[in-house]
């Protein structure tokens, strides 16, 4: 069984297939899985669908409202920036401009983490205080 949701294209962009869910509807509470993610935004209300792949089959009928909780995955690494602050290759590799120890900005390729709410998480390349 699957339910579909829709989420602000804020809360599409921290998505990704894979995440867990819960799903309540009523006064069942059944987990899920997200299995696609919209790939296009509705221009009005400014929202994508989400599919998600519910794990038991609980007593739903067709357009029955329902609330999700997507649990998103948790930094791990000490060392995080704004998004805004990485650059990419054209090969999608990552990299920061750094200020070396002689004042010189040098460019450093960066392997990153989890990004949520615009907070990425730098997994290699860099050290914290750098």
């Amino acid at each position: 069984m699957e339910a579909t949701v829709e989420a602000s294209a804020e809360e599409l962009s921290l998505l990704k297939t894979g995440l867990q869910t819960e799903v309540q509807v009523l006064d069942q509470t059944t987990s899920g899985q997200i299995r696609l993610l919209s790939s296009q935004i509705d221009q009005t209300s400014r929202t994508g669908k989400v599919r998600i792949q519910l794990q038991t089959s609980a007593q739903l009928t067709l357009g029955t409202p329902a609330t999700d909780l997507i649990k998103l995955p948790e930094m791990q690494a000490q060392t995080t920036l704004p998004l805004s602050a990485v650059n990419f290759n054209a090969d999608r590799t990552a990299f920061v401009m750094v200020v070396n120890h002689n004042k010189q900005i040098e460019r450093r390729l960066i392997s990153l983490g989890e990004v949520n709410q615009g907070i990425a998480e730098i997994l290699s390349g860099l050290e914290v205080g750098e």
